[in-house]
This record gives structure tokens, sequence and C-alpha cells, in this order.
């Protein structure tokens, strides 16, 4: 039986794992209607992606959710590299400039229930058992789905996201093709109780042989790990016979989650958008768990459209950000995608017939921090990016380096040097109302914000502008050491996702209306 959904919703969510949930939370926060659907009938417990990264969790804190990871998870510290059982080098991959774990060993299951809690507090729920089916080529038309008792319902929606997943049914109804090679043979990654964990806690030892090995503890003393298997199955003895090839001290395995091999790829979406559809996490790209970028860029990319989707579904006028989405991400992401890419090749040809002096030359490649890990990290865990070609970020920035620039994260920092003072990342988080624009003055007295020149008008502190999405002002008559470090004194504008829009002087109001008016604001 096929059916019509009784009236247009602003946005349909697709997919319920850690991007689309992030998207619907997003949304939820902001007040802007939306349905989030998944094909499976209830939550998964196994632990497919195993680690959220500093910039994942500096986004997740904004919406209220790192702080349980935090309490559930703990960090990784430190990347080993052996061929056979010797250890050939270390990698350093604690130090990062956040005030996040570089990496946080925690299952995308506990990502995907503290998320789906938080979305169920807005009166939000996920329906179950219900799958995308298909959609018209260009993305202009309605989407059908597949109800829980088998029949069809055909939805009218102002925009949709694809977060369904590498086999999404979506993408492949636009016609949009994946770039990229894929990895041959089978892979497997399971989760495992072993006798023994003969490492350091936080250490992810990695092999360099054909089978790209590695394990990495979990908490609750899980093991996952990750290898080449050919067979159409895996069972206990299969992981066990990769241990005894490897650990430098004999463990045993225990007993293993169920678990089947399959097939991985380094493959980027040929665009992120087509219509009224946009495509987000491992439906627009996929890649090896090795480095443990899946998941995190996918909660990057959701973060980035759901702040665009929520004001672009309240008002038409915010409907030229959504723009930006796939010049902003895409290329970060095949950037992150090339680099795992090259990372799985040497992982996998390291300690071949080049023997030992090939081998410590592949570990030396992988240990990419040197004597400067923190550089390294940075960049691995995405504290790094910078939108270098947005068309809605204003790059006149007069300043030199050191500091933030625009299109990079602006670090989390105390804002003024009071004991009181606030964190950035708390004054964005809306008092709950979900992250907000933040209008930063630095280091000038104030003036009541109606006698700013070219700002007049709508915009007032703390109030809605045209409705959505929230504008802060802030003025900073006392800044803070890591505030004059990071902006200095001018005149700023930080986006919802933390990323920095705008640098100016102070005075330079007319080009603040300017950037505003480019985002879609009504400014006089």
């Amino acid at each position: 039986m096929s059916t019509t959904a009784a009236r247009p919703i602003p946005v349909l969510v697709c997919g319920a794992g850690p991007t689309g949930l992030t998207v619907a939370l997003l949304l939820a926060q902001q007040g802007v209607e939306c349905r989030i659907i998944d094909r499976r009938t209830s939550r998964s417990g196994l632990s497919r992606a195993t680690g959220v990264n500093a910039r994942a969790l500096e986004l997740l804190d904004q919406l209220g959710v790192a702080e349980d990871l935090l309490e559930r998870g703990f960090p990784l510290t430190q990347n080993s590299y052996l061929r056979g059982r010797e250890l050939l080098g270390t990698d350093d991959i604690a130090p990062v400039d956040s005030d996040m774990p570089a990496l946080l060993s925690v299952s995308e299951a506990e990502v995907e229930r503290g998320l789906e809690a938080r979305l169920a507090s807005c009166g939000v729920h996920v329906e179950r058992g219900t799958a995308a089916l298909t959609t018209a080529p260009d993305g202009g038309g309605p989407v059908t789905l597949t109800s829980p008792d088998g029949g069809a319902e055909t939805v009218e929606a102002r925009w949709v996201v694809d977060a369904e997943g590498a086999h999404s049914a979506l993408r492949a109804a636009l016609g949009i093709s994946l770039v990229g090679p894929d990895a041959p043979g089978l892979w497997a990654a399971v989760d495992v109780k072993l006798d023994s964990w003969p490492f350091d806690a936080g250490d992810t030892p990695n092999w360099l042989d054909a089978q790209a090995f590695w394990a990495q503890p979990l908490p609750g003393g899980n093991i996952r790990v990750f290898f080449g298997q050919d067979s159409t199955a895996i069972s206990a003895a299969d992981v066990q016979r990769e241990l005894d090839r490897r650990f430098p001290e004999p463990a045993e395995v225990l007993s293993l989650e169920e678990a089947q091999p399959f097939a991985l790829g380094h493959r980027v979406a040929s665009t992120f958008r087509r219509g009224h559809v946009f495509l987000a996490g491992d439906a627009a790209h996929q890649c090896s768990p090795i480095g443990g970028r899946g998941m995190n860029l996918g909660i990057q990319d959701a973060f980035n459209l759901g702040w665009k989707l929520a004001a672009a579904a309240d008002d038409e006028r915010f409907a030229g950000l959504l723009d930006s989405y796939d010049p902003e991400r895409r290329p970060v992401v095949t950037d992150a995608v090339r680099t795992v890419e090259a990372r799985f090749a040497t992982l996998t040809t390291g300690g071949g017939t080049g023997g030992g002096t090939a081998a410590e030359g592949a570990a030396a490649g992988l240990a990419a921090g040197g004597s400067d890990p923190r550089t390294a990290n940075n960049r691995s865990r995405d504290v790094a990016t910078v939108y270098r070609d947005s068309p809605i970020i204003d790059y006149r920035d007069p300043r030199i380096e050191p500091g933030v620039v625009p299109g990079a994260r602006v670090p989390e920092m105390r804002l003024d040097a009071s004991a009181a003072g606030a964190s950035l990342r708390r004054r964005m988080g809306g008092g709950g109302r979900g992250p907000q624009h933040l209008v930063v003055r630095v280091g000038e007295p104030s003036r009541d914000v109606g006698t700013m020149g070219g700002v007049a008008g709508p915009i007032e502190r703390s109030a809605h502008v045209d409705a959505l999405p929230l504008v802060d002002w802030l003025d900073v008559y006392q800044p803070s050491a890591q505030l004059l470090a990071a902006l200095g004194p001018g005149l700023f504008a930080i986006r919802p996702d933390g990323v920095l829009g705008f640098a100016g002087q102070r005075g330079e109001d007319a080009r603040l209306a300017e950037y505003l008016r480019r985002l879609g604001f009504a400014v006089g």
C-alpha cells in the first residue's frame, strides 16, 4: 500500500547514525521541524567506529553530548608500529591544541546513544524500520520511503539529508558517483575479549604487513582488532592465529562478538549536493578505519550542514548558506580520505619484501609527528582544518600570523580575564537554544549595538535575527590572554560551528554588516 504524507516537512533526515542524529539534534535545538528515519529496527550495540577525535568532541560538547562520552571513554595516547613481534617505532598521538583529548576511545554505539537521548529530550524520535528508497534524479522531487509494515510512503520535504551510509539508495537514485580506489580483498573489524593486553592502556599497535593488522583497547575491556580476512566468516580461531603471530606476549581470545568481513575503499562522492538533497557521512565518503577519521568527518559534515539548514528551513533568505556546504566540506574530506589511503598503503606494503630496513622506513613515515607531534595531531584530529575557498567567509583579514585566520576554527578559551569569565563554547551554546553566531568586539569600550554604524536596525543583543539563527553580541573589556593570542583586538564574527567567519579592525562596522548580509541577514 502506498501513502502520501499529509503535508510537506522542512527537513527529512535519512539515517540515524552519528551523522544523521547530529543534524537532527541541531535542527531540533533551533526549533526546526524534521523527521529522522533509519532502516534499522533498533539501535546497534556493535562498536563500528571506535574513536571520537578532538574536533568532533568540541562540536558534540556544544550539543551537550561530550561530557557523558568523556566519562565513558579514555584517551588513546600512542601508536606503536611493529613487524612481527619487533617494535619499529612509536607515535605520540596525545598532544593537540584543544581542551579535548586528541582521540577518545569510545564506541560509535555510545555516541549514537548520547545523541539520540538528547534528541528525544527535544521531542524528536527516530522512526525505525523506515528507509529511503528513491527520489528524482535531479534531487528535486519527493522521497519514497518504506514503512515498517512493508508499505511505501511518499514524503515532500524542503530539504533532505542523506546520511544512510555507504550503501545509500538515495545516492544511487541521484546518480552520484564515488571517486577513489577499492582496497583488495575483504577486511574484518571484530571486538574480542582477551585474558591479557601486552601493551600500554592507551596504545594502539599497528603491524606493517599485507593484512594491515591493528588493535585498539576499548572501554569495558574489549579489544577492537582489524585485519585482512578472505574467508566468509570470522571465528575466535582466526583472531587467535593472528595474535599468536604478532603479540610479544601470549594473549588468549576468551570471546568475540559476531562479525562478518566487509569490502572497503577510499572514496569520496563527486558532489555532496544535488537539488535539495545533501550527502553527509558515509553516504558522501568512505575510508579505512585506520586513523579513526570516518565517523569524525561525518559529525563535522553534520554540524556544518545542520546550522545552515536550521537557518534555511526557517527563512528562504538564508538558503544561500547551503551553497557553501559542498565547497567547504568536500575539499577537506577529500584531503582526509587521501591521507588515510596513503597510510593504509604504507601499512599494507611497508613490511613487505624490502625487509627490516623498508619496514623501519615505513614506520618512520607513519610516525609523522616526528619532533612535532602536536602539529601532526592537529591535522589528523581536524583542529587545524581551514575552509579556504568558502563563499560565505570574509577573508580580508589584515592581521599577520600567529592567530586564528578566517575559515579556521576558534579554539575553546576563557573570553575575559576575570575569574568568572565565560568560555567561548558555553557562550556559543545558546543556553539550550542551540549553537548561534557570536559577534565579539575585543578591547574596545562598550557601545550600544543600536549605534553601530551600518549594523543598526533589526540586529539586537542576544535576540533572534529574522527568527533564525541567533546572533549574540559581546563586548570584552578585559580580554583574556588566550583571546588576545587567538584573535587580538578587533571585531570578529564566529559561526555556530566555531569557525571564524569575519575578522576586522575595531570600527569596521560597515564590513561586518556586509558580511552578515552575505549570510542572509537583513541589515540596515
